[in-house]
């Protein structure tokens, strides 16, 4: 702008210099005059050409703009040459300020700026109690030495005046505009566009006044990268927080903002809130500010803890299967890590993690193959500052360290095949997570002669019925797996062959062949079969005893009276009801349920007997080792419905013919005594006779229970008369 004005003040000049010359050589009788239209703004520079009698009408000499007024003469002359200058009167007022006027919530800190007012070589500006300076640029950004010159929640009255002077003088009139200031802080340090920041990092902000809490966001690549509520601590609320290399790593550039929260947990929830409601009874976050870290860190490579390898012992390497890891020390700065795995010379995987582990399980070339088990590998691994692993050190770890995958053949197999379950066993095998074995009824181990197939994490197993039966040839082999479900497995071992054993026939029966077996000890039993899970036992009634008097016994003679029946102990407790001889028979069961049994045994021969009965009957006519003659029942029957009535007819005989019987002598004794000693008192004699009566209806009460039940008794088949012998008293 100051060129412009510069050139067209020149222009002029010069053709005024040569009108004047031409004027003095063609027309020596003719002058110029000059003189200033007005004292106004944009008041142009006139001048007029004149000769002894007249003038010619005046003309635009300087065209003067509207923040110009023109100097030097404001009537005609010759001499004096007037000029259009900038005045400060005439400079338009600054407009469209950021922040507008009335703005809210202005963000600290600030940058102040208006629109170009024509004319101007400075600004001055103000924000009143704060600072008044002046400056060449439509801007300025306030506090950039980080003094906190501006408060939160805040408003303030500023204002711009258009100055002619580059100094900041002769300025027009002042702009008059206010804003408020959000609840948000203002940076510090490190200044925005921070670079080589050296780690730790300490970012500072603003004190706030009535803050109670600080919420800070660290961003990487746009995103929240590190969220952290900075609370009091004694009572003090500080306005920075350190971070070192668990947050930055080297040569990456962060940005960050600050929000004020005006409660001590920095949230609407308190001390129950999720991690994303963290910041909600926070104020507006302040501007994001930028920094660059260094570059001048030197990051080591990680220090190798598994599989442990010693380079001193290159024969020792650890052999490592799917549930192993590659694992290694965290390091200083480092953000993620890269590894490599060779095999031979032949790089089979080169990735990134920002773990300080990796599963084997995960590196498929490892187990692509049964070429690749069984097989040794080196790795090594180096450390980076980004979270993917491509802004890495040059440095490996070194030396590469080694480790072996699982896989090899098993080689000394074993088959116990005494008994079912056949047990197998092998030789460990290093870093195995599990073996797959195979049983077959052929050595070629067809798919359909596969009789049994398992995995087992531990080198043993056991093969038990169905899939393995009695007498049998079978052949097995095993393989080693990397991984615990027999899914990755290396190659098969050499096949072995076993065969089955076969159940043996009990012996040794108790009673022995012939003997007797008494009512009392139903009890039979042999010796016990190696292998046996389970027994069947039969039973038949070969001959009837004459002592026996059960009417259904005669009809059993010649019958299975126990069917093969499973038992799973080497003795059985038997319900025989008939005296006589049986025979019976035993044998030996693979399975619980007897699908897989051995030859039977005997048949053996007992003799079932009762000994002789001593005594008498007692109550209970049911479920007794002894039948007595004297009664009309058999004690030996078990015990029924019907047996109540005859337990309650023993009782009844017992209370009417002796209990009963007995209690009749001692009251009439104890009558008589008392009849004697009341010397024939009439109330004695009336107490006398009460008792008398209670005790002949108490009598006749039990008399007529006992006719009611050997009337039952009778009726329901027993031999037993309606009185029964009522006149034998059964003492």
């Amino acid at each position: 702008m100051k060129g412009k004005i510069f050139l067209k003040f020149l222009f002029f000049t010069i053709i005024f210099f040569f009108l004047f010359y031409f004027r003095n050589l063609v027309l020596a009788d003719s002058w110029t005059e000059y003189k200033c239209q007005g004292t106004g703004c944009s008041d142009d520079a006139l001048y007029r050409i004149c000769d002894e009698t007249s003038c010619q009408p005046e003309a635009i000499f300087q065209d003067c703009q509207s923040w110009q007024i023109c100097k030097n003469g404001l009537s005609w002359s010759t001499s004096t040459i007037p000029a259009c200058q900038c005045s400060g009167s005439c400079l338009a007022i600054p407009s469209n300020p950021s922040p507008s006027n009335g703005a809210q919530n202005v963000l600290l800190p600030i940058t102040l700026s208006w629109n170009v007012v024509n004319g101007t070589n400075s600004y001055r500006y103000r924000i009143e109690g704060v600072l008044e300076n002046y400056t060449a640029n439509n801007s300025v950004a306030i506090d950039e030495a980080g003094n906190c010159l501006l408060k939160s929640n805040t408003t303030y009255s500023w204002g711009v005046q258009a100055c002619c002077n580059s100094d900041g003088t002769n300025c027009g009139n002042w702009s008059s505009w206010t804003f408020k200031t959000g609840l948000t802080s203002q940076l510090l340090s490190p200044k925005n566009n921070a670079t080589d920041v050296s780690i730790p990092v300490t970012l500072d902000w603003c004190d706030v006044e009535n803050a109670q809490s600080y919420y800070v966001q660290i961003y990487k690549d746009g995103e929240v990268y590190w969220p952290d509520l900075i609370t009091k601590t004694n009572g003090t609320l500080n306005s920075s927080v350190t971070h070192g290399f668990e947050t930055f790593t080297k040569s990456t550039s962060y940005q960050w903002e600050v929000a004020v929260c005006l409660n001590e947990n920095g949230t609407k929830c308190g001390t129950n809130c999720n991690n994303d409601q963290q910041g909600e009874e926070c104020a507006d976050y302040s501007q994001r500010w930028s920094l660059t870290t260094t570059a001048g860190i030197n990051i080591l490579p990680p220090e190798r803890i598994a599989p442990f390898y010693d380079p001193n012992q290159p024969d020792k390497v650890p052999v490592v299967n799917l549930s192993n890891f590659l694992e290694w020390k965290s390091v200083l700065a480092a953000h993620s890590y890269r590894y490599e795995i060779k095999k031979d010379s032949t790089v089979i995987t080169d990735s990134a993690t920002t773990s300080l582990r990796v599963n084997l399980s995960s590196i498929n070339p490892l187990w692509d193959s049964a070429d690749d088990f069984d097989k040794i590998y080196t790795w090594r691994v180096k450390s980076c500052w980004d979270d993917i692993g491509n802004q890495c050190e040059a440095n490996w770890s070194e030396p590469p360290w080694k480790f072996k995958t699982t896989g090899a053949k098993p080689t000394t197999l074993n088959a116990d095949n005494t008994i079912i379950p056949v047990k197998l066993d092998w030789n460990d095998v290093s870093g195995s997570a599990s073996y797959k074995y195979e049983v077959s009824s052929d050595s070629s181990f067809a798919a359909d002669k596969i009789v049994a197939t398992g995995v087992v994490e531990t080198s043993e197993t056991s093969i038990d019925y169905p899939n393995l039966v009695q007498d049998t040839d079978y052949w097995w082999h095993i393989r080693t797996c990397a991984d615990k479900t027999g899914d990755v497995c290396g190659e098969w071992s050499n096949s072995q062959s076993f065969k089955t054993f076969k159940l043996g026939i009990p012996s040794n029966p108790r009673p022995n062949n012939g003997d007797k077996l008494f009512t009392y000890d139903k009890y039979i039993s042999w010796s016990p079969v190696v292998g046996a899970r389970a027994y069947q036992y039969t039973i038949d009634y070969v001959e009837l005893s004459g002592e026996e008097k059960n009417e259904k016994c005669p009809g059993l003679v010649g019958t299975k009276v126990i069917l093969p029946t499973i038992t799973y102990s080497s003795s059985v407790l038997l319900s025989l009801e008939c005296l006589g001889k049986y025979h019976w028979s035993v044998r030996a069961c693979l399975d619980k349920n007897c699908q897989e049994t051995g030859d039977w045994s005997g048949p053996w021969l007992f003799n079932f007997v009762q000994p002789t009965p001593v005594g008498k009957a007692g109550l209970v006519p049911c479920g007794r080792t002894i039948d007595y003659p004297e009664t009309p029942w058999n004690e030996r029957e078990p015990c029924q419905f019907k047996h109540i009535f005859i337990l309650l007819k023993n009782i009844i005989d017992l209370l009417l013919w002796r209990i009963g019987l007995m209690i009749l002598v001692l009251l009439a004794i104890a009558t008589g005594v008392v009849y004697y000693f009341s010397m024939g008192a009439p109330t004695t004699m009336a107490k006398v006779k009460s008792i008398l009566k209670s005790a002949g209806m108490g009598y006749a009460i039990i008399f007529l229970a006992w006719i009611i039940i050997n009337l039952i008794l009778s009726i329901l088949g027993y031999k037993i008369g309606i009185f029964g012998k009522w006149w034998i008293l059964s003492f």
